[in-house]
């Protein structure tokens, strides 16, 4: 009775796998495409699914969700990302009042919505910084905004930061103001 041939495969130059199941460990090689893999070490040049990528190189992604870890650095991102902000039932006083400041650096558009939900009128205006302390008046609102009435004021300038300052339009008659910061990424 003859006893059964056991091949054992050894990396090479002239060996080559078309399809593997599992692959534990590849020392030296080149994966050239990955339906689904768990990567811990290596280069990776082209994957349908990456489950875990522990240590090791992609480079190029052509779509991707990415549930933990870290991304290190982004060329580019070709959807736009959309944000909002809103800070609701302020209520105004005599002298301009300042919302905390937005960091606009890397948005492309964006807008403050105001609505005046008070009895009394509002004057607004966008403020801009380039180091978050110094503001410059940039754009003032539709002054003085009515009760019930909404505006909404786009900057005119660009710098790192952008706020929304509010007052009550006549000295001692307060109101209150719904705002909404919407933007769009680059």
């Amino acid at each position: 009775m003859r006893s059964p041939i056991r091949e054992e495969i050894y990396p090479t130059s002239s060996r080559s796998s078309s399809s593997a199941g599992t692959v534990t460990n590849l020392l030296d090689g080149t994966i050239t495409s990955v339906l689904g893999a768990t990567i811990t070490a290596g280069t990776l040049s082209s994957a349908g699914t990456i489950t875990n990528l522990l240590d090791g190189t992609i480079t190029s992604v052509l779509g991707a969700t990415i549930t933990a870890g870290t991304l290190s650095s982004v060329t580019s991102i070709s959807q736009r990302s959309f944000i909002e902000q809103a800070t609701l039932a302020i209520p105004t006083a005599d002298a301009y009042t300042p919302l905390p400041a937005n960091t606009t650096s890397v948005l492309g558009t964006y807008s403050y919505f105001i609505l005046n939900t008070g009895a009394n009128p509002v004057n607004t205006r966008v403020e801009i910084s380039a180091d978050g302390t110094n503001y410059f008046v940039d754009t003032t609102g539709d002054n003085p905004l009515p009760a019930g009435s909404v505006d909404v004021i786009v900057p005119a300038r660009f710098l790192k930061y952008t706020r929304l300052s509010y007052q009550s339009a006549t000295p001692g008659a307060a109101s209150t103001l719904n705002v909404i910061f919407d933007a769009q990424g680059t």
